[in-house]
């Protein structure tokens, strides 16, 4: 079932507090879940201290509900590499394509912005539904030898043609 009464859009200093206490924790799955959570409740502050990331998210519409989140931009820690660093959708909105709609934003976003790219994420192991939406993606999959329960993930993006 697609949300169409869901918007994505680009994250507006109107979002802040809504993000900043932002809740996609996983009942039980908390160990995984909750980074990408601490993530995303701490960029704001992190974009204002000038960490160069974005925001893209989710709005329930009429009620203005900030229903998924995700965070992406250049990799904090390689040079000349972006990676999606955090995506989480509310526990009563999941299974309704909002991810799917805001990874494929966020690949977008980047691909008319910093041209071909390999786009990176870390998606642990028991993250069904992130790993299937990578499937889908044709993204490649690797295990990462720093966290052995997480996957690296790879997405090529490439601009759309003129």
């Amino acid at each position: 079932m697609a949300a169409v009464d869901v918007e994505i859009r680009r994250y507006c200093e109107s979002n802040k507090e809504a993000v900043e206490t932002f809740r996609c924790v996983t009942p039980g799955q908390r160990h995984w879940t909750r980074p990408p959570e601490q993530c995303i409740r701490s960029a704001p502050a992190d974009i204002a201290k000038g960490v160069d990331a974005a925001l893209i998210v989710a709005e329930e519409e009429p009620s203005g509900r900030i229903v998924g989140v995700i965070v992406f931009g250049p990799d904090l820690d390689v040079e000349g590499q972006y990676r999606i660093h955090a995506m989480g959708v509310v526990l009563d909105r999941r299974r309704q394509g909002i991810g799917t709609r805001l990874k494929v934003a966020a690949l977008a976003e980047l691909a008319a912005t910093v041209g071909r790219q390999n786009v990176f994420s870390r998606v642990h192991r028991n993250n069904v539904a992130m790993i299937g939406l990578n499937d889908k993606l044709d993204a490649k999959k690797d295990l990462d030898p720093d966290y052995p329960a997480h996957f690296i993930s790879v997405v090529v993006v490439e601009p759309a043609d003129p």
